[in-house]
């Protein structure tokens, strides 16, 4: 099997959409702020705190169907090898209660 250089642009792109993607998620709440402190009640604010505490409880839940699913997949495949599966699955499940 022979195998091919990474391609570093494909690498630079990517991470620049992930970066411009990252920022307008993090930009998007924070234009908000003025317009939702003039038109929200502060009980409003707990309605919004309680569904934010819902979806991240719900993402964890998610994410660990996701994590379980892509392991499956990965050891059912005829190109399985245990320094990949092992190192997968300490790569990822760290990272999962941030999803």
């Amino acid at each position: 099997m022979t195998r091919t250089k990474p391609n570093k642009s494909g690498l630079f792109s990517g991470a620049a959409i992930y970066l411009v993607t990252s920022l307008m998620n993090a930009a998007i709440p924070f234009m908000l702020l003025p317009i939702l402190t003039r038109y929200l009640e502060p009980e409003e604010y707990g309605q919004i705190a309680m569904f934010q505490v819902l979806v991240n409880a719900l993402a964890a839940v998610v994410g660990l169907n996701t994590v379980g699913a892509a392991n499956r997949r990965f050891v059912t495949s005829h190109f399985f090898n245990l320094v990949s599966a092992v190192s997968y699955t300490h790569l990822t499940l760290p990272t999962t209660p941030y999803v």
